[in-house]
């Protein structure tokens, strides 16, 4: 099966590049490395092109980036057959190092971070979670699911990770969510700025569990994801701690007020009076309901309106 890329990024050394891939029910977080005695080689040229580094001459990098992501693409492919069946490779301390070697040929490592224990130690346990963020009355209401049980798919974009996921939570049936959360990947991308990006993970749950159930106001989260510490490096811990490192939101498979605009706009087609009024009513509604639990929204820009199957505003973020 051809693996698919989801996110490509890199972080704020420039010495790096991530490449966030999935087949299948196994997603992969891969890594490209710079090396300044190698600058030829396809990991070197693929930094050096992604973080416009200075380069000597035009083999040192790519011509441009779709170039470069047709290399990562092939890379990818060409590793993932042997590293999908690495016995370590579904554990998420675990990144692929992708490199070439002197022979021309892509090559691959599977690497433990030991910065992995780091992470997880600086998540808020699921307890934690529960006494000091959610609402007395809401906390009977949560359910938790291991990052595991998750298959990330299309980003969708936002702070974090905010990607589509699909969980089959034990069954046969398999549903779709919104996961909102950090991953280890944005630990390993953002650096030092991780730190305000999980004062934002956090935040969240606490709002949206504050608020009253509300029709055009998005239902509280489904699931709380949680992870866990390695007891070594090759299995999950056994203890009871979990940690929280996201959330799975309902997904509306409906467009935003963003596209909606944008499509009228380039149709020359005006949206009824009527639907407008219908819409400027739901949004005053969600709006006035938000105020009075003491909570602001801040941002009602047109990015977090959706519609629901019955043309509906819904208020999220």
């Amino acid at each position: 099966m051809e693996p698919t890329i989801t996110l490509i990024c890199g972080d704020d050394l420039e010495t790096n590049v991530f490449a966030s891939s999935y087949a299948g029910d196994l997603s992969i977080l891969f890594r490209f490395s710079f090396d300044a005695s190698q600058r030829r080689r396809i990991n070197s040229r693929i930094v050096a092109c992604f973080h416009d580094l200075e380069v000597d001459d035009a083999e040192s990098s790519f011509a441009d980036r779709a170039a470069m992501r047709l290399a990562i693409q092939s890379s990818i492919s060409q590793a993932w057959q042997e590293c999908a069946s690495h016995p370590s490779v579904r554990l998420p301390d675990v990144v692929v190092q992708i490199q070439e070697n002197e022979h021309g040929e892509v090559s691959w490592q599977i690497i433990h971070e030991s910065s992995y224990r780091e992470y997880v130690g600086g998540l808020m346990t699921t307890e934690h979670v529960r006494s000091t963020l959610i609402p007395e009355s809401r906390r009977s209401q949560l359910e938790l699911m291991p990052l595991g049980s998750s298959q990330l798919s299309d980003v969708l974009g936002g702070r974090g990770d905010t990607t589509l996921t699909q969980t089959s939570n034990g069954s046969d049936t398999r549903r779709t969510f919104v996961y909102k959360g950090l991953s280890f990947r944005p630990f390993l991308e953002l650096g030092s700025g991780f730190h305000d990006e999980k004062e934002t993970l956090y935040h969240e749950p606490g709002v949206v569990y504050s608020l009253p159930s509300h029709p055009n106001i998005i239902s509280p989260l489904c699931f709380l994801i949680t992870t866990k510490l390695l007891s070594s490096g090759t299995t999950l811990s056994s203890t009871d701690t979990n940690y929280i490192c996201g959330s799975l939101y309902p997904y509306l498979e409906q467009q935003s007020f963003q596209e909606v605009i944008e499509k009228s706009n380039q149709s020359g087609k005006v949206l009824s009076q009527t639907l407008k009024a219908k819409w400027a009513h739901q949004i005053s509604s969600a709006l006035a309901a938000t105020h009075r639990s003491n909570q602001y929204h801040m941002d009602p820009k047109p990015n977090n309106i959706l519609l629901d199957n019955d043309d509906n505003a819904i208020l999220i973020d």
